[in-house]
């Protein structure tokens, strides 16, 4: 493979206050008989899978570069995906275009 392990989901600020307003929300309502009984095993599938879903993004962001470089188009490449050619490119065109420039500057 090619320098695939290198990239890193990244989420956005908008992201972390969403996860971290949700939280919130969730330990407000929380009274220490709540805290005696809860089973947090769903709880903490979810972050286990938050955290997979970041490395399957990445992973699917360098089979895009991967399919681009060479010479896969929009319509190929959302078709795998399961989404237009114009959604795939929205979603991962500015993604790869930062990523090239984050490697031209190294």
């Amino acid at each position: 493979m090619s320098d695939h392990a290198s990239l890193e989901f990244e989420p956005d600020e908008q992201w972390w206050e969403q996860r971290a307003e949700a939280f919130a929300a969730w330990a407000d309502r929380l009274t220490a008989a709540d805290l005696e009984l809860a089973d947090t095993s769903a709880l903490r599938t979810i972050s286990r899978l938050t955290d997979l879903r970041g490395e399957v993004e990445a992973a699917i962001l360098e089979a895009v570069r991967e399919a681009r470089r060479t010479g896969c188009t929009w319509a190929e490449i959302g078709a795998m995906l399961g989404v237009s050619k114009q959604a795939a490119q929205q979603k991962y065109g500015s993604a790869l275009t930062h990523l090239e420039l984050g490697h031209a500057c190294r």
